[in-house]
């Protein structure tokens, strides 16, 4: 009987261990936030890097975050001094602990002098070692440090304006330094990838080849754990051109996620389009199979631009890439005044399309930094929002299942999950519907305020205007149906 008992607990934890969480919440920073990265806590919960802006003061901070698993704040630790700080990286640490990269600034003689700092700490926000690492110049800043031991860690190091990028074998404890310059314009180095089998290095950049000249795009160097060249070559196609983000796939395969251009219609400019490339290659660096993820229609509205700082995550099922949607990307996105939502795109181990699914709502700008997978099979993605008009940005984090959807809440704290999009929202004599690219068909139904039925269109391709010349000016709910279901709810106010 007792051994019938343990055995019961034991399921009852087993299932408790797995059960997936999700949720959507906002936290409100102390100062405006600039970007944030987040890692899974091994005891639940999750630790964010932040680098935020004290607007007042002009100068800007660094801050961990900890969250518990349901989305609630519970600690910070700053890593502040009186004139800049920052944290750009958290990752786990081999054996215990957490690596945190960042940077404080000293001003001496008129001159800014940079610290980077490798600090690890536990899931209490404890420092448990603390080095200081050579910066080059007042610009440099961390971009990615893997550990490959407890002790060494291979680092990428950035400067704010290109070439000063270099790639690191660092030991934390004993200051062992050994680098690989790059000896071309080498703009930024954007993620590291170690295979164990081949004992090597991939350095994943925007810049030209090592060899000669190319233009700009992304390229792949090849280095051995001790630095040494081996190759380099451009990644396909020629248009991925911006960051470029990576994770092992399988024992033979990683994917990629890079930000670029599209050349599905001619008559777009370039600058004025994003689209996202995504990719399973071998280590041979050639593509498996992949895809390009965009709007298939006019992007008056609907600029698609990857997450800032990594876009994709893996776990055991399925693949998340993350996107920013009707994202204005000039002159400057932080100082954009439009709504944005955040798209995840969920493939199968086939790098087959499952879904996409929208995240926000009409009064908020939504800026995707970062998505990892987490324990319980789902994901967790992080970054900047804030209401239209506002200046300052605070966090937000949105943890999914496995299929990308927020459960157990009708109303998620702000924001709706919807597989369409209606835009503008206000509007006037007309919108459009836009469907994720699951759905080739659709209903759309509009009622008053009263519950009256004003409005019903058939959709039947991935965007539709809807005309709206005879609906007087007012607040509206739509409906949007697929396949026997709603894909999307709301309201609608016309102008």
């Amino acid at each position: 009987m007792y051994k019938l008992i343990l055995s019961f607990l034991a399921l009852i934890c087993s299932c408790i261990s797995i059960a997936q969480t999700s949720f959507y919440k906002t936290i409100d920073t102390d100062n405006s936030l600039i970007f944030a990265t987040v890692t899974e806590a091994e005891g639940g919960g999750f630790l964010l890097a932040v680098k935020e802006e004290i607007l007042e003061k002009g100068r800007n901070t660094g801050v961990i975050y900890k969250i518990d698993r349901n989305g609630n704040f519970l600690n910070n630790l700053y890593f502040s001094d009186t004139n800049n700080s920052s944290v750009r990286t958290i990752s786990k640490n081999i054996g215990s602990g957490y690596l945190i990269g960042g940077s404080i600034d000293s001003i001496k003689n008129d001159r800014i002098h940079r610290s980077l700092f490798i600090k690890t700490i536990d899931e209490d926000l404890n420092i448990i070692t603390s080095s200081i690492f050579p910066a080059q110049s007042d610009k440099d800043y961390f971009r990615k440090i893997k550990p490959l031991t407890d002790s060494v860690v291979y680092i990428i190091v950035n400067g704010k304006f290109g070439p000063y990028t270099s790639i690191h074998k660092y030991n934390r404890y004993t200051g062992f330094d050994k680098k690989y310059t790059m000896s071309a314009n080498m703009l930024s180095a954007s993620d590291i990838l170690y295979n164990n089998s081949l004992d090597r290095f991939f350095v994943f950049y925007h810049g030209n080849l090592e060899t000669k000249d190319q233009e700009s795009a992304i390229k792949i160097l090849e280095l051995d754990t001790d630095m040494n060249y081996i190759g380099c070559e451009a990644a396909t196609p020629s248009y991925m051109k911006f960051e470029c983000y990576v994770s092992p796939f399988t024992d033979t395969s990683y994917v990629l996620c890079s930000r670029g251009t599209t050349k599905s219609d001619p008559n777009i400019p370039f600058k004025d389009f994003r689209s996202i490339y995504f990719y399973e290659k071998d280590y041979n660096n050639d593509t498996i199979k992949g895809t390009q993820i965009y709007p298939k229609v006019n992007p008056e509205d609907t600029v698609l631009y990857s997450f800032m700082l990594n876009s994709v995550a893996v776990n055991e099922n399925k693949i998340a890439v993350g996107g920013i949607y009707n994202i204005d990307i000039t002159p400057l996105w932080y100082n954009m005044n439009k709504p944005t939502r955040v798209q995840l795109s969920i493939f199968d181990r086939e790098l087959n399309l499952e879904k996409q699914i929208y995240y926000g709502d009409d009064q908020t700008t939504l800026f995707g930094n970062d998505i990892q997978p987490t324990m319980d099979g789902g994901f967790i993605l992080c970054g900047l929002c804030r209401p239209m008009g506002e200046r300052k940005f605070n966090l937000f984090l949105l943890k999914v299942n496995s299929e990308g959807l927020i459960t157990g809440m009708d109303e998620p704290q702000g924001i709706s999950a919807s597989e369409a999009v209606v835009y503008p929202n206000p509007g006037g004599q007309r919108f459009k519907v836009k469907l994720a690219m699951q759905h080739q068909n659709a209903l759309l139904e509009m009622f008053s305020m009263n519950g009256k039925l004003v409005l019903r269109e058939e959709i039947n391709q991935q965007q539709t205007e809807i005309n709206t010349q005879t609906l007087p000016q007012g607040c509206y709910t739509y409906r949007i149906t697929a396949e026997g279901r709603k894909i999307a709810v709301g309201k609608w106010v016309k102008e």
